[in-house]
This record gives C-alpha cells, sequence and structure tokens, in this order.
C-alpha cells in the first residue's frame, strides 16, 4: 500500500522515541545521523501532504482511521515540538475540523470506528496529550 498520514506519523513517532532512547545510551551512535535522516523524511511527507480533513496519502483510506491519524499528527508533533507543518498551524486545522464534527452530546462519531474509539482519539488531539521527549535533535 501507499504511505498514508496515520501510518507515516506513527513510524516517526517511533523513530524519535527510538532515537530519545539511543541517545541517551550512546550519544555518539552513528545510527543516530540515519534516524534523523528518516525522522527528516517523515516529516517532509507529512508537510506536503497535510490535510486535517482526511487520511493523507492513500486515496482508499483517506476517510478510514481518522480521528487515529489526527492523534497520530498530535502525537508525533508534539514529541518532536513541531508547531507548524509546511507553515500552517496543525492545532488550529485539526481542532477546528474536530470541533465542527462534534455529536451534540459531545461525543464524536465517524463510520468505520466505534463512538468510544473516535471521542477517546478527539480528546487526547484536543488535550494535546502528548509530552515533547528530548531528542537531542
Amino acid at each position: 500500500e501507499p504511505a498514508y498520514g496515520s501510518m507515516t506519523a506513527a513510524g516517526v513517532t517511533g523513530l524519535l522515541l527510538a532515537r530519545a532512547g539511543i541517545a541517551r545510551q550512546a550519544p555518539r551512535d552513528p545510527d543516530l545521523k540515519r534516524i534523523d535522516q528518516a525522522i527528516d523524511a517523515g516529516f517532509s511527507w507529512l508537510a506536503a501532504e497535510f490535510t486535517t480533513r482526511s487520511n493523507p496519502g492513500y486515496a482508499a483510506k483517506a476517510q478510514a482511521h481518522w480521528f487515529y491519524w489526527l492523534y497520530g499528527l498530535e502525537r508525533v508533533a508534539e514529541l518532536a515540538g513541531v508547531e507548524r507543518l509546511d507553515g500552517r498551524d496543525w492545532y488550529c486545522e485539526g481542532a477546528l475540523q474536530l470541533l465542527a464534527r462534534q455529536e451534540p452530546d459531545g461525543s464524536f462519531r465517524s463510520d468505520d470506528s466505534l463512538r468510544i474509539d473516535s471521542t477517546c482519539f478527539a480528546i487526547l488531539f484536543l488535550k494535546k496529550a502528548t509530552a515533547p521527549v528530548r531528542t537531542g535533535r
């Protein structure tokens, strides 16, 4: 399958966490440069494909896992301390999209997910629930 937003965000998140752990144990590890290049490539893809209206990338999955995509976006951007993707405020755009889809009872619903899943991912995004890590970058 082609790359898509939620999985790219998850992959870059894993790289950020791995990098932080390696840098603490072996700050001169030669793999850090390759990890940095992969992180940069992931963020370049996220910036080029950025949207909060759908899960970007793979057209067949554009509406699939949308709430998970937004939470993944929050997680990767907060971990890395990234406030903007290609000059765009990812948090503001995502929050506006979420609030427009909020149900009258306060929950969030999607066609491909249970209400509880969607609501949890929406709250995690809106709360900015991910703490930044020290990546050494």
